[in-house]
């Protein structure tokens, strides 16, 4: 038999932690205010940067880097809110080139991809197969598919220099 005069195997001395509970009642009420603010404001989009990387102009022809950056800037968020760099650790002057004749070719294909709707916003991958408009296509969208074909090849027969 265990004698009633032992000690006990475990005490409880309730000790005040009023620190630690302050600090996890401000990170609580922080996390939720965050919650609270990413919900009222929900339709402000954040600004984006993308970073696009090349090198070597053999290694990495110059018309993948093209068609990198077409489809980045045809995405379908603000123009005010995305920014793309691209850093050309080569140096090569037919990237730069390829990148500016791209440049001018973003003009069109920027806003022919949002009239439309174009869901695939790479354009050698929307052009690379057979036609893709059918005959109950408007007039418009035939007339801006071939200007953009047209541009497209001769974007192409640039970056393959």
């Amino acid at each position: 038999m265990a004698n009633p005069s032992s000690l006990p195997l475990q005490e409880r001395k309730p000790r005040k932690n009023t620190i630690p509970r302050v600090a996890e009642l401000i990170i609580l009420f922080l996390l939720f205010s965050l919650l609270v603010y990413r919900l009222k404001p929900a339709h402000e989009l954040p600004s984006v940067d993308m970073f696009v990387r090349t090198t070597d102009p053999v290694l990495e022809p110059p018309i993948i880097t093209v068609n990198t950056v077409l489809s980045l800037l045809a995405v379908d968020y603000p123009a005010n809110k995305l920014a793309c760099y691209v850093s050309d650790d080569g140096c090569s002057s037919l990237t730069f080139y390829a990148l500016v004749e791209a440049a001018k070719f973003a003009k069109l294909w920027v806003p022919f991809c949002k009239k439309f709707n174009i869901t695939v916003r790479a354009p050698f991958r929307y052009f690379n197969g057979e036609s893709l408009w059918s005959e109950d296509s408007s007039l418009d969208f035939r007339d801006e598919w071939k200007k953009i074909k047209g541009e497209l090849r001769t974007l192409t027969l640039i970056s393959h220099c």
